[in-house]
């Protein structure tokens, strides 16, 4: 059993913390945009932040993983689909995945595609080679 999520247990007080982390970095963001902009210098204050903002990612994204149990599965299709694991039953079997279409015969295109043109061999290819002696 994973231990992290006995840190902060409550729903509402992680979705706050996330809220507070994705509002920080879009505003650090967006000035740091305007600072490029305007063809101005970072000023050590601005690169100490964004240093915070980096450190602070780190329990914020290992909080965010040890409360978010997921699965993923790709179907038949190639779809990938990612579930919650406290909602889906374990599956009883793997499953099943289609075989690929079978090779065409040389003289016939592949399944979906169009014919291929056929090009007429040229005068020149038709006649024979003659060599001079």
């Amino acid at each position: 059993m994973n231990q992290l999520n006995n840190i902060i247990r409550s729903g509402t007080a992680r979705k706050s913390i996330y809220s507070a982390f994705a509002a920080l970095g879009l505003i650090y963001s967006a000035i740091g945009v305007a600072f490029a902009s305007l063809h101005i210098a970072d000023p050590g204050w601005f690169v100490a932040a964004g240093a915070v903002l980096v450190f602070l990612g780190v329990p914020t994204g290992g909080l965010a993983l040890s409360n978010t149990p997921i699965t993923a599965a790709i179907d038949a299709d190639g779809v990938a689909s990612i579930t919650n694991v406290k909602d889906t039953p374990a599956p009883t079997s793997a499953p099943a995945v289609a075989a690929p279409p079978a090779p065409a015969a040389p003289d016939q295109p592949a399944a979906g595609q169009p014919p291929a043109a056929t090009a007429q061999p040229s005068q020149a290819a038709q006649a024979p080679a003659t060599t001079q002696g």
